[in-house]
């Protein structure tokens, strides 16, 4: 069996979407876990019709928002599966996104979870193998994180086939159940940030091996964002209070770099990428 975890928080349409998405193109029979961190009477009565449309669909209801890792944490310990996607609920899988995962987890018993290529609506690459790094030669400090230095297509020869890689996100990571237990799952003082690159390092120093393989592909709708959704999740303080925490028990600096050849590929002008280069504490802006 193999059990897919998302969490719902406000955004009916998008999980709906997932949903709808989930069912229609996945064709390996799975149980879906969806952890609602709401748990008012609107939306049982939603979520309830939408579990009894479909099969092996379970859901943990959270009367307040628990954070993100917490709230996956919870929802791996409601699923039987010998492996785990941890997908956002704004997310859309497209046709065959599972199998390339599956295929890549089965190579090695050390290799713990794979991750998916992650698109755009408009079809640009969000994240991929050439975009997370891991910097620990010849720098000042241990660094982890992205560094995206220009528009990338799925078929950009950028993009490596099937490789390892530092770490991956968790908007769409298929994970081996007993690696996740035994890297001591999510850590829960993390609510709104950095979780993945935390699981991902917890995963290598138990000697497992994080791989990417990019013909597993998804298509990530994370905005438009309500004010009341990007209230919580673009909270300057947690984000601040996670990112620090992160950094402290690790030793190293979490980074999230764009290249100006980048952003003025995306077409920014100048003084937006100065005034965008005021805010390094969430975007470092390198040459």
């Amino acid at each position: 069996m193999l059990s897919v975890v998302t969490l719902h928080l406000q955004r009916k349409e998008q999980t709906e979407r997932f949903i709808k998405a989930l069912y229609e193109m996945t064709e390996r029979e799975f149980e879906l876990i969806v952890v609602s961190q709401e748990s008012d009477t609107e939306t049982i009565a939603w979520l309830t019709r939408l579990q009894q449309e479909q099969k092996n669909f379970e859901i943990v209801w959270n009367e307040h928002n628990i954070g993100t890792a917490a709230g996956r944490n919870l929802g791996v310990s409601a699923a039987s599966g010998e492996y785990i996607v941890f997908l956002d609920n704004d997310v859309e899988v497209t046709q065959g996104w599972l199998e390339p995962l599956i295929d890549t987890a089965q190579k090695q018993k050390s290799i713990a979870a794979v991750g998916a290529l992650i698109l755009l609506p408009q079809g640009e690459v969000q994240y991929c193998s050439h975009y997370v790094v891991e910097y620990s030669e010849n720098t000042e400090q241990h660094s982890i994180g992205l560094h995206i230095d220009c528009i990338l297509k799925p078929d950009s020869p950028e993009i490596d086939d099937e490789c390892e890689v530092p770490w991956y996100p968790t908007t769409c990571l298929l994970i081996k159940r007993q690696a996740f237990l035994n890297s001591g799952s999510f850590d829960e003082q993390l609510t709104i940030c950095e979780e993945d690159k935390d699981l991902c390092l917890a995963l290598r120093q138990a000697g497992y091996k994080i791989f990417s393989n990019p013909a597993s592909k998804v298509v990530h709708h994370s905005h438009p964002r309500t004010p009341a959704y990007a209230q919580i999740r673009e909270s300057l303080s947690q984000t601040f209070r996670d990112k620090a925490f992160f950094e402290k028990k690790w030793n190293l600096k979490s980074i999230h770099q764009k290249s100006k050849r980048y952003l003025i590929e995306t077409g920014m002008s100048d003084d937006e990428i100065a005034e965008l280069e005021k805010f390094k504490m969430f975007v470092q802006v390198v040459s």
